[in-house]
């Protein structure tokens, strides 16, 4: 079954839907199971995606023209929110975590595949509440390693 979104030209199946061009979807987008987009993608309002989203080209938030791999925009306070859904009555202090950023390498010369350093937002006692921020490094021998952390009582600790 074929038709048309405004003037793009689309194909409907029970299992596919092929957009020619581009589609402006003033609503709420929802993508379940795996997405393959050729292009750039940029979101503006709210997007579930349920499964596997493979992106060639740039992701924009708040941007048509996103410059880099992944651009997040606004006019002042551009926020990037990394959110724990984990809602439990312990967590194990210094091993969850509320979130993280991996700095990853598939090189397997010198140092090896693995994360080469990290930002992780660990939580810091049993009820939740308090945190710590840590960061991480890589030499050739060793991959994420601990260098330095802010404790829940702001202390600047080297390793």
């Amino acid at each position: 079954m074929g038709g048309y979104l405004g003037t793009t030209p689309v194909v409907l199946s029970t299992t596919l839907a092929d957009v020619n061009g581009p589609a402006d979807i003033s609503g709420d987008l929802t993508v379940d199971g795996n997405t393959e987009i050729g292009g750039d993608l940029t979101v503006e309002g709210n997007t579930d995606i349920v499964g596997n989203a493979v992106i060639d080209g740039n992701v924009g938030i708040g941007t048509d023209l996103p410059a880099e791999h992944l651009e997040v925009s606004d006019v002042l306070d551009a926020t990037l929110r990394l959110t724990s859904t984990k809602d439990a009555a312990v967590f194990e202090p210094n091993v969850d975590t509320y979130g993280k950023i991996e700095f990853y390498s598939n090189d397997d010369s010198a140092g090896g595949v693995g994360i080469k350093s990290a930002i992780r937002s660990y939580v810091t006692n049993t009820a939740g509440g308090q945190s710590a921020v840590a960061f991480t490094t890589s030499s050739s021998t060793s991959n994420d390693v601990e260098a330095m952390r802010i404790d829940s009582n702001r202390n600047l600790l080297l390793n």
